[in-house]
Order: C-alpha cells, then structure tokens, then sequence
C-alpha cells in the first residue's frame, strides 16, 4: 500500500513539471523557417510553431523573398513575426574604380542589393574628385537606382545679406550671392567698400557641393570733439585720447566721455551711419588764478590763465627776467612759491634719496640743504647737496616739454612724437625742426634750439 502511495506522488509531481515547462509560440506566414539559437526548430504550416526554449535566446525567422526577422526573447510567450518585403538597390557610378559607402558601409556598383525599407546615407568617393553625399529613402518592393558621377569641381554656393559687385575670389572677379564651380582649396575673397572684414578667407572641401556666407558688417566713421580737447572717450571699454575719428562697426554704443577736472558724460548711440559727437564737459572747480607774490608769474601748461580748471597741470615758476625758479605738477590751485627745491633728471641719470632710487626722465622735489647720490654710466657715483634748481642731463639725452592752446599733433624732425602737452621728451641737444598739425592740416613749423643743462619748453599759441 505504501509503495503504491509513492508512486503516485512520483507520477503527479512529473505531471506538474511538465505541465510548467516554458514554451514559446511563433506566429509568421506559412512556409516561414524558424530557427532558435542557430537552431532549426521547424517549418510554420498552420500561421504558427509552438516549441519549448530556454531564455534568453535569439529567435530568426525567414522565408525566400522576404527580408529576415531576427528578435532576442527574454520570457515565454507569443511572438508574432512580421516578414517584410524588402527593397531593391542598384548604384552606377562614375569613375569606376570609386568606392561607396551606404551608412559607412562598403557596397560595390552594378550589384543588386536587398535593402531594409528606410532612409539612407550614401557616399561616394574617388581620387582625383570630389566627394558626393547623398540622402535616399527606399520603401518596400521599391526598386530604385541611383546613377552618381563625380566631378573634380566644387559647386560653390556664396551668400551674401547684400548684392556686392567686383568681388575678388581668387583670381576671379564675381558678384554675390552666385553660384560657381571651384576647386578644393583654400581662397582669399576680397570686398571693396566700407565693411568691417574686407579680406575674408574661406577652406573649400573635397565634396560635390559646399556653401559659404560672407560677413557683410558695415563700419562706420565716428568723431568725438569738443571741450575740453584732452579728454578721453571710453568706447565700448576701450579708452581714446580725444579728439577721436576712426571707423568702428556698426551697432550700439555706450560712450563714456570724461577728462581730469570735469564731469564726466555718458553717450548710448547707434551707429548705422557716419556719426558726429560733440561734447563740452563741465568743470568740478573752476578757479581764479591768483599767485600771491607779485615778483612772480605762473603758467600752467606753458600758459599764464586767468581761470583754470583743477587737475594735473606742469606748472612753471618764473622771476621777473623770465628764468624758471620752480617747475613740477600741480593741480592748478598753486598760489604761493613752494619751498621744495625742483631736480629734472634724464634717462641716462639715477637719483637716490634716503635710500629710495629714481630713474630719469623724473621731476624730484627735495627740501633745500637734502643730500642725494647721483649715479651715471659715464661719470659714476656722485654725493651732492641740493640747494637751488638741478638739470641732470647729457648732450643726447636732454628733456623737452611742448604745449600749445589746443591739442595738437607734434613731429620733431619729421617724426610723430604725440599730442600736446609733451612732457619731458628726451632728444639730443642742437637744432630741430618742430611741426604742429590739426587734423592732419599744418599750423606751425619752425627750427627750435635745444639746450643742455635746462628744461627745454616750447608754448605754441595756437
């Protein structure tokens, strides 16, 4: 009874696993072979094949005429196989010997090939020529030929935001936009005219056709005058020495217009055409000169005023017989002789003072009775007690200083040197010629001595 009871359980249990073994179900059209891991399960004659598999594994279904399905399984189930019909492609090229490529893949002219219904990427390529590139879709039972021959120009298209006549690209002259056959290769356009980029330069690839776009930004003149002459203009954050006339690109502008001594102003413009500025700056503290000592006259900047504005001004000192008796910078309130003692040292000259070391061109102001070391290349060092107004100088190096009414363009022997005031130029001693221009326009000429061993100053009224 027992052993009857056993076998029992033995025939159930068996019947549980058999009746829980995985299985997988496969719907395709009749005639379809279906295979499961590399493995030939069967043939479908009733729209379906029913089997046992182990997961995961790779199901492939084919049948002649049809493009293959191929789908990892994961899980029992049914899969149902969808076959479709694949399209047809033939490519002809030439030259013969060029190579194609359809999604980087390497195929070969005049050879029918099977093709999955989608869109595609074909290239083709050759020495000599240009590559061409082109993007096809191909659907099911579709047969479609492609018929590719390659060239060894480029189709070059130029654009342009404007009609631009005689435009040198190359050795050629053209108008743009255009359309034109080049070789690969690097090319210098050239456009006349007031744009911001007239030379351009553009690399042309080894392909069928490319396109290009010039930069058509304009520039535009742009002057800043006004009142005072020697301010400044901060374009953009970048700073100019006012006056100003240049050209700049088109487009909006903060101006920023200020000068030492007055209040600044501030300018938002547009420029999309030759724009004229003109400013007067008002004074912080605009005061009455009035020096104190009447054997004595001052000049700020080579010029006696009976007004001034307060800022930076080399200030001049002068007796009765007109000899220079205290020079520095000062901010144009200066009313009594200073106590200081003045020393104008040259580049080739060093001073030192308390263990503290200058080098020329420099004005030091010392207290009358100070000790200083003077150091030069050719004479050494030198120990010597201050009590009246020094020039530390040499033949070849002498200092200069150059004012005039207004801010003028300064040449010193036909070379461009700055605008006025020049302080402490250095040049050699003897005779020079001095130019003063205006916007390019000459209003002083003269020779001018210059002499060692003095502050040399030149005031133009003009």
């Amino acid at each position: 009874m027992l052993n009857r009871n056993i076998g029992t359980i033995i025939l159930v249990f068996t019947l549980l696993m058999l009746s829980t073994s995985f299985g997988l179900t496969v719907i395709a059209e009749k005639g379809s072979i279906v295979y499961y891991n590399g493995s030939l399960i069967g043939a479908i004659k009733d729209n379906s094949i029913s089997f046992s598999a182990t997961f995961p594994g790779i199901l492939k279904v084919v049948k002649p005429g049809y493009l293959p399905f191929e789908k990892e399984i994961t899980e029992d189930g049914t899969v149902v196989a969808y076959l479709a019909m694949p399209g047809y492609l033939r490519i002809n090229v030439t030259p013969e010997n060029a190579e194609i490529y359809i999604n980087d893949v390497r195929y070969y002219p005049n050879t029918k090939y099977d093709m999955q219904p989608g869109q595609y990427k074909l290239k083709v390529t050759a020495p000599g020529y240009t590559t061409k590139i082109i993007e096809f879709s191909i659907n099911k039972s579709e047969e479609k030929v492609i018929n590719v021959s390659l060239k060894k120009t480029v189709t070059l298209t130029i654009n342009s935001s404007e009609s631009i006549s005689n435009v040198f690209f190359g050795v050629k002259t053209i108008d743009v936009p255009n359309v034109i056959e080049v070789l690969p290769g690097t090319y210098k356009l050239i456009i006349s005219g007031k744009f911001v980029y007239n030379i351009q330069e553009f690399k042309i690839p080894p392909v069928d056709s490319f396109s290009i776009t010039i930069n058509t930004q304009k520039k535009y003149n742009l002057q800043i005058m006004g009142d005072p002459e020697n301010a400044y203009a901060k374009i953009n954050e970048k700073t100019y020495k006012l006056p100003f006339d240049g050209d700049l690109p088109e487009g909006k502008y903060t101006i920023k217009i200020f000068a030492d001594g007055y209040k600044e102003e501030v300018r938002e413009i547009e420029l999309s055409e030759d724009k004229v500025i003109s400013y007067i700056l008002n004074p912080i503290d605009l005061h009455k000169i009035e020096i104190l000592e009447e054997d004595y006259k001052i000049e700020f900047d080579g010029f006696q005023l009976d007004k001034a504005v307060r800022r930076v001004y080399f200030t001049t000192i002068k007796d009765r017989e007109n000899k220079i008796v205290w020079f520095g910078f000062s901010d144009g309130t200066l009313r009594w002789l200073p106590s200081t003692v003045p020393i104008a040292i040259s580049p080739d000259f060093q001073v030192t003072i308390a263990g503290k070391s200058f080098q020329g061109p420099a004005i030091l102001h010392v207290q009358k009775g100070q000790k200083i070391s003077l150091y030069n290349r050719l004479i050494g060092t030198r120990t010597l007690i201050i009590d009246e107004l020094s020039i530390f100088d040499s033949p070849d190096k002498c200092l200069v200083n150059i004012y005039s009414k207004t801010t003028l363009d300064v040449f010193l022997d036909g070379n461009y040197i700055g605008k006025t005031p020049i302080y402490l130029f250095v040049t050699n001693a003897g005779n020079h010629e001095l130019v003063l221009k205006k916007n390019e326009q000459e209003v002083f000429r003269n020779q001018i001595s210059i002499l060692q061993g003095k502050l040399n100053e030149f005031s133009i009224d003009k």
